[in-house]
């Protein structure tokens, strides 16, 4: 039942009764603690004002924490291509015992769905692709990447990661892509992607590069931790 403020009577300094009404903010004043507010960690990150922070890379390597005071991790990525190479965005990940990538042919499993638009040919449709038979890295996007022209030939993805401390079990990720106009013609691609790596290791390094290794530039990215 809401306070009917035309009700609440206050007491001024001489013990009698004053206005009808007080200062709500002062008399609910709250001391306590916002539960979660200080659950979004910032790890690591390069600061993105519109230039590139990197360029000319052929693979970008982001370290992965391997404390356990985290639920899962949040990777905000930018990146752009610097050629017209019709070529994918791929990532692999490092197995923190033994120091190396995991390049294997069934090292990966991937599922994506997502859509397409070409508004110059009044064409648009979904997609579904991937592999969940075992394949050597995971992909993200349905359609070749921009060449960084214009601002929608940009990468942008939102990564969540998880199960990537221990070896409990295999780590996940789960990613968004935001469209992305593939530099080739005038089809711009947006997906969701999730993608298993099909062994319980530790990873404590992820890498992102073009499928045929075609140069790139890192626009920024910042990586979270999501505390329990």
């Amino acid at each position: 039942m809401p306070i009917q403020r035309s009700k609440v009577k206050s007491t001024n300094v001489t013990g009698k009764l004053g206005a009808s009404s007080i200062n709500l903010a002062d008399t609910f004043a709250f001391t306590g603690t916002v539960t979660g507010a200080g659950n979004f960690v910032k790890v690591s990150g390069t600061t993105s004002t519109g230039t590139a922070q990197g360029t000319d890379l052929t693979a970008l390597e982001i370290d992965l924490p391997v404390t356990t005071d985290f639920e899962y991790l949040k990777l905000i990525l930018r990146l752009r291509a610097e050629t017209t190479a019709e070529q994918y965005w791929h990532m692999q990940v490092r197995d923190d015992a033994t120091n190396s990538y995991k390049t294997g042919a069934s090292d990966y499993k991937y599922v994506a769905t997502g859509g397409y638009l070409n508004t110059g040919a009044g064409a648009s449709g979904a997609h579904c692709f991937g592999d969940t038979n075992g394949i050597s890295y995971i992909r993200y996007g349905g359609g070749f990447s921009g060449d960084g022209s214009e601002e929608e030939e940009l990468f942008y993805l939102d990564l969540d990661i998880y199960n990537s401390v221990g070896t409990g079990r295999g780590p996940r990720f789960y990613g968004r892509r935001q469209g992305e106009n593939r530099s080739t013609d005038e089809w711009t691609y947006t997906d969701i992607t999730t993608g298993i790596v099909s062994s319980n290791i530790q990873v404590d390094r992820i890498k992102f590069y073009l499928s045929g290794g075609a140069e790139f530039s890192n626009f920024g990215h910042t990586l979270y931790k999501v505390t329990r």
